[in-house]
């Protein structure tokens, strides 16, 4: 787990996976015919993205985001990004995104100059960034690329970033970033939330890896938080079912999926008409979805550069909440190409009938009209001590919970949805 200046960049080493044992790649829909095992351990399974898209019902989406830019903000400079998102890419079939066709792009957020200083892979987590430039890839394969680099790893880079990609074109921002709500943060976290209120883009954001609690900025009003699942699956890879990403301690710490009540941010409208569970105060909910972070077998990342506790290159898998934000990412910018396509305004900028804006105004309104358009996940806990003093907020259940948020995508029937709203 990488922390900077008190920011949490997920997923990096998450703790032991738990869950039931899954499978390689799903083989009705696989584009190899092998499963991809870590380098350092030949019994590590990973998961590709064929499994993934076959787990939430996406086998048969043809769009890929065509005409949508992913941006991916980042804290160091990866020289070997490029690389190594095209070793990714041919392992599972994927078309190749570089730089010489105009699909990839690395800048620096605050100087937009190219940034010179390469951190030791150490300090680096280049293995997180791998992942979220290659998942996004992977649910959205024809969307360009835009990895915004914040450098100094602190919040004034990574806002600076955000702000960065989006005037760069960014049409969908994906930010694998969680900061614990605290009371001294809510006047410096309401004032941000100023770097996602631009409707040129979608903003998406992990909800966090050490179970309960909101994070910033999954909270802000404007930003799609994003909890984390397990997948239980059949021998070929179907989903059989899915539960939250329960709460564990390893060590001094528990891990498991972020999600709670904020103690800052109000009640955003798409919530408030929504109508979320033991809410009294009308406060903002996160997550506001959720996909898989983690199970017997990880998600597959490759990286050239070499894992901070074995030394080795090459794949490993990795987890956490930080896996199921760029596929939400991905997800989202298909959802938009649809829309733009059809004649429609972006997510970003949709106004519903009932005067609700924005992105969480399309996914709550999906959530009523087309219940089906999400796998509702009713089982887990996220709680930190005594669960049953944290009470229902930290237990998962029937429509939205505070764990896994509306739920995980049914991703065909939740497209089609998105698409079809006016």
């Amino acid at each position: 787990m990488k922390i900077l200046a008190g920011i949490v960049l997920l997923g990096a080493a998450c703790a032991a996976a738990q869950g039931v044992a899954t499978v390689g790649e799903a083989k009705k829909t696989a584009l190899v015919s092998e499963p991809v095992y870590a380098e350092s351990d030949a019994g590590a399974m990973l998961l590709g993205p064929a499994q993934i898209r076959h787990f939430y019902n996406m086998d048969g989406v043809t769009n890929g985001g065509e005409g949508q830019t992913i941006a991916i903000i980042i804290n160091s400079h990866d020289e070997l990004l490029e690389h190594d998102l095209g070793v990714f890419s041919a392992r599972f079939g994927l078309p190749l995104c570089e730089v010489k066709t105009g699909c990839f792009q690395q800048i620096s957020g605050p100087e937009m100059v190219p940034v010179k200083r390469v951190l030791p892979a150490k300090e680096s987590g280049h293995g997180e960034v791998s992942m979220d430039v290659e998942w996004a890839h992977a649910m959205a394969p024809k969307a360009k690329l835009i990895v915004v680099e914040a450098p100094r790893g602190i919040w004034e880079d990574f806002l600076a970033a955000v702000d960065a990609a989006v005037k760069n074109g960014a049409t969908v921002v994906s930010l694998s970033l969680a900061e614990i709500q605290r009371d001294d943060r809510k006047e410096k976290n309401l004032a941000d939330d100023v770097h996602f209120a631009n409707d040129a883009a979608v903003y998406v954001s992990a909800a966090g890896d050490h179970a309960h609690g909101s994070r910033w900025p999954a909270s802000s009003p404007t930003v799609v938080g994003v909890g984390g699942t397990t997948v239980v699956t059949d021998a070929k890879g179907t989903r059989l079912g899915e539960t939250a990403w329960s709460s564990h301690p390893d060590g001094e710490r528990y891990f498991g999926t972020g999600g709670g009540i904020s103690n800052a941010e109000a009640e955003p409208p798409a919530q408030l008409a929504f109508g979320l569970p033991g809410n009294p105060g009308h406060m903002r909910g996160t997550p506001d979805v959720s996909a898989y972070a983690v199970g017997a077998a990880k998600v597959a990342v490759y990286t050239s550069y070499p894992a901070v506790k074995t030394g080795i290159p090459g794949w490993r898998g990795i987890a956490g909440t930080s896996a199921g934000t760029p596929m939400w990412a991905g997800l989202l910018a298909v959802a938009n190409s649809m829309r733009v396509q059809a004649g429609k305004t972006p997510l970003s900028k949709y106004v519903g009938k009932d005067g609700g804006k924005g992105t969480l105004a399309a996914l709550y309104t999906v959530a009523k009209q087309t219940p089906a358009a999400f796998f509702d996940i009713t089982e887990g806990n996220n709680a930190t001590g005594d669960a049953e003093a944290c009470g229902a907020e930290c237990s998962a259940a029937v429509g939205y919970d505070y764990l896994t948020g509306l739920g995980s995508p049914n991703g065909a029937v939740l497209l089609g949805a998105l698409a079809a709203l006016p």
